[in-house]
């Protein structure tokens, strides 16, 4: 079908937090009965400053998602453009999605002025 980019609306939002525990653990290796909350937890948080999740998709797909944040560079004061969270599902791996992901959040970050 080919593959799109789309912010995250309740379908992926709920697969997202579905997948949080997994992605917890992969991501810090920490191995907890909370892993899932607790990522919860920080998408929330993210939320609350206007992060928000851009997928991709194959179709009605998801394949993964970045989430697209913002930090300040403590050496300048600047406020920057900052990657919250990268996550590809297993079975699509190895095939460049999370560099297609990386190359949006840039220009979701340009666009944004960062």
């Amino acid at each position: 079908m080919g593959l799109t980019f789309k912010l995250a609306a309740s379908g992926e939002l709920e697969e997202i937090y579905e997948l949080a525990g997994e992605n917890r653990r992969e991501a810090t290796n920490h191995v907890s009965d909370d892993n899932k909350e607790k990522m919860i937890e920080v998408y929330e948080h993210s939320a609350q400053y206007q992060a928000y999740f851009v997928c991709l998709m194959d179709g009605s797909t998801l394949l993964g998602w970045i989430m697209i944040d913002k930090a300040f560079d403590f050496l300048t004061g600047d406020e920057i453009g900052w990657i919250n969270d990268l996550y590809v599902k297993v079975p699509y791996r190895g095939k460049g999605y999370s560099k297609l992901l990386m190359e949006e959040a840039i220009k979701e970050f340009k666009n944004s002025g960062y």
